[in-house]
């Protein structure tokens, strides 16, 4: 009778009763742990989350003459996302203006990188290369909407100068 009591699923012993019970409760502690996790876990667009591969940053750039063909050449991009390098103006103050040159950049390391200035009359001796995300429209260069890549509250952007700026202009 004692056996009916704890046999309640009509095991052959109460040995094999308690590891069953002993046998769920791990199965739903594991099931537990793994939604806490988050495994498999997707974001809105079903698709599964890649952080960026890199969270560093730079741009090395030598002061330099601008090219017969209005290019100008960064030897060195490290970008943590897809965007752009844009070439700005500096005027005299020391202060960007508007984007006189874009080239698209991949995530990742690029060398040599070549930006043609599209807007030779708003060219000045003293330039910046700033790092930028495309947040817009894939593949367009939208300047309200593709902003400068920021690390550690550092706008990533390098100053340079255009050696033969009296010939060219």
């Amino acid at each position: 009778m004692v056996n009916r009591i704890y046999n309640k699923k009509n095991y052959k012993s109460t040995t094999k009763y308690f590891m069953a019970q002993k046998n769920r409760i791990l199965g739903g502690l594991i099931m537990g742990a793994l939604i806490l996790t988050g495994v498999g876990c997707l974001n809105k667009n079903k698709e599964i989350f890649k952080p960026p591969l890199t969270t560093a940053a730079d741009i090395q750039i030598a002061d330099q003459n601008l090219e017969p063909d209005n290019r100008l050449n960064i030897s060195k991009i490290v970008t943590p996302v897809d965007g752009w390098i844009s070439i700005h103006a500096v005027n005299d103050a020391g202060l960007i203006g508007d984007a006189i040159g874009v080239t698209q950049v991949s995530m990742g390391e690029s060398k040599n990188t070549k930006v043609i200035i599209s807007d030779k009359t708003r060219l000045t001796q003293n330039l910046a290369a700033m790092l930028r995300h495309n947040k817009g429209e894939k593949n367009l260069f939208e300047l309200d909407k593709d902003g400068p890549v920021i690390i550690d509250q550092q706008v990533i952007m390098r100053k340079f100068t255009i050696l033969n700026f009296t010939d060219v202009k």
